[in-house]
């Protein structure tokens, strides 16, 4: 990113400045010593990352009215078998730079093209969040082109907590799920997971939630499932207190094998008088309790239960808690009643 807020001096246009930080003209010459040095102005696309001189070639400008990219002169279409009239670029404002530095031996060149390929990818963010753009994308991930899915990917991983909850883009990062490999999926999920307090204001999110019980419907090897398990244990207490999050949780109880979501159990336990004295915890946990006896998971009811008994005095007391210990009360249980009753009276004897 600070090469590219570097570079943004050459072309305003694209790259906000704010004020003091344009760096020195050296430093510019700098950038273009360095870059001179790769292999030339058509292998630059194809430098790092995913191949986006690919999806140029397969993008069909003409299906598709609303797009329109910029910032990419004539002579790098030629170079990879576009027609220029498809795109109508030459009209384009964000040229204004570029035109006026088109010798093929320019070093300039390159950064012509570093230019229109993060261009490219702000283009491809606005299409996403469009309902014509939308459609447009949907239909080619569907089509099932991993190479032009990877170019997609490429452009949209870097905002795709934002997208997720987008009420338009959400629907393109949900096909994205559901079509990409194994390795795009991991590339995906080290975008996602590396924010905690963004996979929360996702998962929160009554778009985003839904959006993140997608991916956990596709993710394509165990290790990611025990990756994604892991994280999202780091984040169970703050799933626990928003009803969004309560979707999510269940969707690892009803999808996932016990032994996956066992860490899940586990750290609501953990937190049980945190979440169990929430407006929204306090309803997850029976809920819980109710669903694993369901199924036959008798390891986690046993856990959970007995963990949340014995915090029956300070849940009690609570006005959130109390509805927790009357539903375990409730349950007929002796075992579980006898625990809520030793909770209470050791309390009352220490007391005493």
């Amino acid at each position: 990113m600070e090469q590219l807020h570097s570079l943004s001096y050459f072309a305003p246009c694209l790259l906000p400045l704010s004020a003091g930080s344009r760096p020195k003209p050296t430093e510019g010459v700098r950038i273009f010593n360095s870059l001179s040095t790769m292999k030339g102005d058509g292998d630059f696309l194809f430098s790092s990352g995913y191949d986006f001189g690919y999806l140029v070639r397969n993008w069909n400008f003409r299906g598709h009215s609303g797009l329109s990219f910029g910032a990419l002169p004539a002579k790098h279409l030629n170079s990879l078998s576009l027609s220029t009239s498809s795109c109508n670029l030459a009209n384009h404002p964000d040229n204004y730079f570029l035109h006026n530095n088109t010798s093929s031996s320019s070093p300039l060149s390159l950064i012509h093209l570093q230019l229109w390929r993060e261009h490219m990818r702000a283009r491809m963010n606005v299409e996403a969040m469009s309902s014509d753009g939308r459609r447009f994308l949907e239909k080619k991930l569907e089509a099932g082109d991993h190479k032009f899915i990877g170019a997609i990917i490429d452009a949209l991983k870097h905002d795709i907590h934002d997208l997720m909850v987008h009420q338009v883009a959400n629907f393109v990062i949900r096909k994205l799920f559901e079509v990409c490999t194994e390795e795009q999926m991991s590339e995906l999920l080290v975008m996602l997971l590396s924010s905690i307090s963004k996979l929360v204001y996702v998962c929160s999110d009554s778009l985003g939630a839904q959006v993140v019980q997608t991916l956990l419907s596709n993710l394509k090897s165990w290790k990611q499932v025990l990756t994604v398990v892991f994280v999202f244990s780091q984040i169970t207490v703050h799933l626990a207190k928003n009803p969004y999050g309560h979707t999510v949780i269940m969707h690892f109880l009803e999808h996932f094998h016990f032994q996956e979501y066992k860490l899940l159990i586990e750290a609501l336990g953990k937190n049980s008088v945190d979440i169990c004295t929430n407006k929204y915890g306090c309803s997850l946990i029976p809920k819980i309790i109710f669903y694993v006896d369901a199924v036959g998971d008798f390891s986690s009811w046993t856990f959970l239960t007995s963990t949340v008994a014995r915090q029956a005095f300070p849940l009690n007391e609570n006005k959130y808690g109390n509805h927790v210990i009357q539903y375990l009360v409730e349950l007929g249980i002796s075992d579980v009643t006898g625990a809520v009753i030793d909770s209470l009276l050791e309390r009352f004897v220490s007391k005493n």
